[in-house]
């Protein structure tokens, strides 16, 4: 069955080992009825890999379909003019990715950890924070990397202490790879990224991605978790075949809404993949790309060269809500 001329590829090999499980999945109408192929027949799909005649790409990453989502100009400037803006990342990117990387380190050391080994995330954030080069961020001001970095310790050591689920999960990966093959119309379309963490309770998978923005976003709908899902459709198609979740955790609050990996978040996240793709085709033939000026502009490295986005921030202030 096709979604809005959007569908996936799952496999439909079993494992005999989640046989069980697998007679779930393949009597469910939205796993059973989309073109089951086994994912190990594709060839290999590289990240952003050009595009064909039509405009539509033979692959992407997640980070673009996201990008072009919350600001076509911003997709512009960053991945079609390639446009270097004055420093790899802000203060709050570079901490970000140091509370992933230390979240990711103390899972590789301690898959199913246990109460008496949360003390060694401190020890391993410490340690990657000892080796970051904090000239790379931006503004360059003392005391804002202290804060900042401050703030990111407080995330790990969060996720260590006040989540309860912490001790309830084996950790089979972390930071991992992951392509999502998606047809569209007559294409298939490889949609890259990286699971922040891959983990089973029981006989249910769970993907987790890690968000340390402050406020978490409201998820009333099975389309707020697409990330997390286009990754878990992506280890289907490799073999899991289990059933389980998907799962955002805010590092800040320990809130982690979760959907379970069903009919309704599956066809949600094909039809949102393929609305952005032909809203991407749409763009590429308008020289406008038009901006969505709000809070995001505070942090866009961009904002000087949009008008909006400028506009924006003089009236509304440049503070940001990170951490």
């Amino acid at each position: 069955m096709t979604q809005n001329g959007v569908h996936t590829i799952l496999n439909a090999k079993p494992r005999a080992a989640h046989a069980m499980a697998v007679f779930t999945l393949r009597n469910s109408p939205a796993l059973s009825s989309i073109g089951l192929l086994t994912g190990g027949g594709w060839p290999p799909v590289r990240q952003d890999s050009g595009e064909r005649a039509d405009g539509m790409p033979e692959s992407l990453s997640f980070t673009k379909l996201w990008v072009h989502e919350d600001c076509p100009r911003k997709y512009r400037h960053q991945f079609v003019d390639k446009l270097r803006h004055g420093s790899p990342e802000t203060i709050q990117q570079l901490v970000g990715s140091l509370v992933h990387a230390a979240i990711a380190a103390f899972h590789r050391r301690y898959p199913k950890p246990s109460p008496d080994d949360k003390s060694a995330i401190l020890d391993i954030y410490d340690a990657l924070a000892a080796e970051t080069d904090s000239s790379r961020y931006m503004p360059p001001v003392d005391r804002t990397a202290k804060y900042y970095f401050q703030r990111g310790r407080a995330l790990v050591h969060g996720y260590a202490n006040e989540w309860p689920a912490l001790f309830q999960e084996t950790v089979l990966a972390v930071e991992r790879p992951i392509v999502t093959r998606i047809e569209v119309g007559q294409h298939v379309v490889g949609i890259t990224g990286v699971a922040d963490k891959i983990s089973t309770r029981g006989d249910d998978l769970i993907v987790t991605d890690f968000k340390t923005t402050a406020n978490p976003a409201r998820h009333a709908r099975a389309e707020d978790f697409v990330q997390a899902t286009i990754y878990w459709i992506g280890l289907q198609q490799e073999g899991e075949n289990r059933p389980g979740f998907v799962r955002y955790h805010y590092l800040a609050s320990q809130m982690c809404p979760t959907h379970a990996a069903d009919d309704e978040v599956i066809h949600e996240t094909i039809d949102w993949i393929g609305r952005v793709l032909r809203r991407i085709q749409l763009d590429e033939g308008d020289a406008e790309w038009h901006a969505r000026p709000g809070a995001r502009c505070r942090a866009c490295p961009f904002a000087g060269l949009c008008p909006e986005g400028s506009q924006w921030i003089r009236s509304y202030g440049g503070s940001d809500t990170f951490l």
